[in-house]
């Protein structure tokens, strides 16, 4: 949806039990049964994608990153709910999620902090512990759970 200006962009008004049109692209509102506003989703040929923002955004607060239909979030956590515990994915894989402790690298060392070759905002952290020599994506924000 970037490079169109607001005049361009479709947009559909649905209630929750409606899906919308196949292959839509455009933003998606989505009505409670009592008309209030529930979800603003953003598709692009049918699936959750949107680059400058959260592709779903629910009142309550959740909001979820999409690229192509898949969760993905290069610069933050692609998902974080109303309860505010995020997780952060790539590619809808899930990397972490802050509802885990922390990653602790207290009996380990540091080897390398290197950038991601295919995400410039991701890190590749390779940490050795006392038996052998791992690799952790690091997405920004994950950073305030790791105890080094």
């Amino acid at each position: 949806m970037n490079n169109l200006n607001s005049s361009q962009i479709k947009v559909l008004n649905l209630p929750i039990n409606e899906a919308p049109p196949e292959n839509y692209t455009g933003i998606l509102n989505l009505y409670n049964f009592d008309k209030t506003l529930y979800c603003i989703a953003y598709l692009k040929d049918g699936y959750y994608h949107r680059e400058d923002g959260p592709a779903v955004e629910y009142l309550n607060k959740y909001k979820a990153w999409y690229k192509e239909g898949k969760i993905h979030r290069e610069d933050g956590p692609a998902v974080v709910p109303k309860s505010d515990v995020p997780s952060w994915w790539l590619e809808d894989i899930l990397f972490f999620s802050g509802e885990s402790t922390s990653l602790d690298f207290r009996n380990a060392v540091v080897l390398s902090k290197e950038p991601h070759p295919k995400y410039p905002t991701v890190k590749i952290w390779k940490i050795l512990d006392s038996e052998n020599i791992s690799e952790f994506i690091i997405i920004p924000g994950m950073e305030i759970y790791i105890i080094e």
